[in-house]
């Protein structure tokens, strides 16, 4: 970010890659007037405030101007899809478990308060044990698993060996849990963890890809986006 900033060449800073670093750049190319875009960042408070205002907070945009887009939706709209789909489930409780982040916290955050406006009971938001993970998963699954409903955990957090573990564990302790990862975790792997639309695709990693004409099926093909392995393509003819 302190390279960009002093470079007379520069126009823009794409990312970086998480929301966490992306807050860390953001004060500094603020302070140099320079536009950041959000690629794949999606953190709430990166572009708004926690009362809702639409505009950063002064940690992130220091002079008061605005310098951040996004061309990717925010964590809002991931938090009412994980709540439309645990509804769905049958869940009648979620606990949601972050690392701290800016990412994880903000999510969880955005996670229980879109839960308890739908009506859901949150029987917890608390900070992941990084050393002890299966543990308190354990933990978590035991205390659940004595009123016998259907509840729900959400490790919101990037580090996809914590979310493993904690899926598995939860789910191996608790067969009534519905585990549901955020999007940062589309390769953690965890059998037991249900599938979630990411923010954002990723070459090679799509089940679905609709184009309404064939020059757009085209560029998708191009660009990775359909594997003969694992994407349906749907394309118009019109």
């Amino acid at each position: 970010a302190r390279e960009a900033a002093a470079d007379p060449r520069a126009l823009a800073v794409l990312g970086s890659a998480t929301s966490g670093k992306f807050a860390a750049m953001a004060p500094i190319l603020n302070r140099a007037d320079m536009l950041q875009v959000a690629i794949i960042s999606t953190a709430v408070r990166l572009t708004k405030r926690s009362d809702g205002t639409a505009f950063p907070p002064s940690d992130v945009a220091p002079t008061g101007r605005r310098t951040i887009v996004r061309v990717v939706p925010d964590d809002s709209v991931q938090a009412r899809a994980l709540v439309e789909y645990m509804l769905g489930e049958g869940v009648s409780t979620v606990e949601v478990v972050h690392d701290g982040g800016t990412y994880g916290e903000g999510l969880a955050n955005d996670v229980s308060m879109e839960a308890r406006r739908r009506g859901l009971r949150v029987s917890g938001v608390t900070r992941a044990d990084a050393r002890h993970p299966a543990a308190q998963a354990r933990a978590i699954a035991s205390r659940h698993g004595q009123d016998a409903r259907r509840w729900a955990l959400l490790p919101a957090m990037n580090d996809d060996d914590i979310m493993k573990a904690m899926a598995s564990a939860a789910a191996t302790a608790d067969p009534s849990v519905v585990v549901f990862v955020p999007d940062a975790g589309a390769h953690h792997g965890a059998s037991h963890a249900r599938p979630v639309l990411a923010l954002n695709a990723a070459p090679g990693e799509v089940d679905l890809v609709v184009a309404s004409e064939l020059l757009e099926a085209a560029r998708a093909l191009h660009a990775g986006f359909v594997t003969p392995d694992r994407t349906l393509l749907i394309a118009s003819t019109a």
